[in-house]
């Protein structure tokens, strides 16, 4: 009876709620589409939560839920349902209230064009969700596609183009559920997709730097892909005549950076260079080929930074290097705690899991902790940073020098009676 009430309760509130007006302002003039929602709610009873859907066939990065007036982010929780993501974003109790939704679509369908000379005239698809998908009516909402000059709007929902900017509806008086899309052809960008990106962070116990790998895995871009064969006369007649080349990779790293390596499968690559900013340090890193679209490749970059840029007590600011225009399925963030230290907690977005196991420690006898953090669908355009909290052990600094002097002592004592012994 008590859970009956309950879900009578909930039905109240849902039929007494109304979405008054939603605008919707979508950019597609980059390699993934960016979407934002900006929906007003208003209730005869006061409200605490509010539940959003998406599709389930979209996968979306970087959501986020904002209060439009103070602009202060909100917390959600995820459900899945069978055909959509359900999001329920919770705030203080109001009768009204203005909620912007943003994230950034990363499924797309490519055309297959036959031959590279076709690639300047190929376009390829976005289905994109228009207005927000809620369980209360919606008064009226309006759409702006912001897209390049020579974009063409196919639809057969009302729009108007303007140069760059395409207008939807407004569509008025949406029952609730009621899914409004469209397809939208655009000129291929080239845009990267990161199967996996492993970030490994070694946390020293005596060691003034901390030496941080990054390892990208089918680092691949997804631009539209050949149909037939690829041949090297056919790359030879259109050279330059091919828009979806990516023939370096921008990182961004910090800029206290040193050390820098930048390898492959193969091995070490020299083909980079670093450009310093005031914000950043930028690796231009060249491939050991163009990577033409559909094509996939595998590197590893590594860098030391000093203890104070990342360890400030007992926490660690863990920040992945950004890359322009990629995106990453699976990101797994590898920590080493210093000797004896005790894992706490980590905070940051995304995280689907997380792991604590013991590992070993070089030259020590201490034991040490090894967290690994896993993520899904990272924007690793922005910046993306993870604070890792732990409990620091006295011991096990002191352990490892005992243990690193014992084999200093030892080397030394052999030395001698070799010396000794050999004359």
């Amino acid at each position: 009876m008590k859970n009956i009430g309950i879900l009578l309760l909930f039905i109240s509130v849902v039929l007494s709620t109304t979405n008054e007006i939603a605008n919707v302002d979508i950019d597609i003039t980059t390699a993934y589409p960016g979407i934002k929602m900006d929906i007003t709610v208003t209730s005869e009873q006061p409200l605490h939560s509010y539940a959003f859907y998406l599709p389930k066939s979209y996968e979306i990065s970087s959501l986020v839920f904002l209060n439009k007036e103070t602009e202060k982010e909100l917390t959600f929780t995820t459900h899945n349902e069978t055909e959509y993501t359900q999001f329920i974003v919770e705030f203080e109790d109001t009768p009204k209230i203005s909620l912007t939704m943003a994230y950034i679509q990363i499924n797309n369908y490519l055309p297959v064009p036959k031959f590279i000379s076709q690639f300047d005239s190929q376009e390829f698809d976005y289905t994109l969700l228009l207005c927000p998908l809620t369980q209360s009516k919606t008064k009226s909402c309006q759409v702006l596609l912001h897209h390049y000059d020579k974009l063409k709007v196919i639809s057969d929902i009302k729009h108007s183009t303007i140069k760059n900017t395409t207008a939807f509806g407004p569509f008025d008086d949406l029952s609730p559920m009621e899914v409004i899309e469209t397809t939208v052809h655009s000129n291929s960008l080239p845009h990267i997709k990161v199967n996996k990106m492993i970030h490994s962070v070694d946390l020293p116990t005596i060691s003034s730097f901390v030496k941080v790998d990054d390892w990208f895995e089918d680092f691949t871009n997804e631009g539209a892909q050949l149909s037939s064969g690829f041949s090297r006369f056919d790359f030879q007649q259109n050279i330059g005549n091919y828009p979806n080349a990516i023939g370096f990779f921008e990182i961004n790293l910090n800029t206290r950076a040193s050390s820098i390596q930048y390898k492959d499968t193969s091995g070490n690559i020299s083909t980079s260079s670093l450009l310093l900013n005031d914000d950043n340090l930028v690796l231009i890193a060249l491939p050991r080929y163009p990577l033409l679209t559909g094509w996939k490749t595998e590197f590893m970059i590594g860098y030391s930074l000093p203890n104070k840029v990342v360890i400030s007590k007992g926490k660690a600011i863990i920040t992945l290097p950004s890359i322009k225009t990629a995106m990453a399925k699976e990101v797994i963030v590898r920590v080493y705690l210093p000797d004896n230290a005790k894992y706490l907690k980590v905070e940051g977005k995304n995280i689907e899991n997380i792991e604590v196991k013991d590992c070993d420690a070089f030259l020590s006898f201490a034991g040490r902790k090894e967290v690994l953090i896993t993520m899904k669908n990272i924007n690793i355009m922005d910046e993306v940073q993870l604070t890792l909290y732990y409990e620091e052990s006295v011991s096990g600094s002191i352990n490892t020098f005992i243990v690193f002097g014992c084999y200093v002592l030892l080397f030394f004592l052999g030395f001698f009676l070799f010396i000794k012994y050999s004359a």
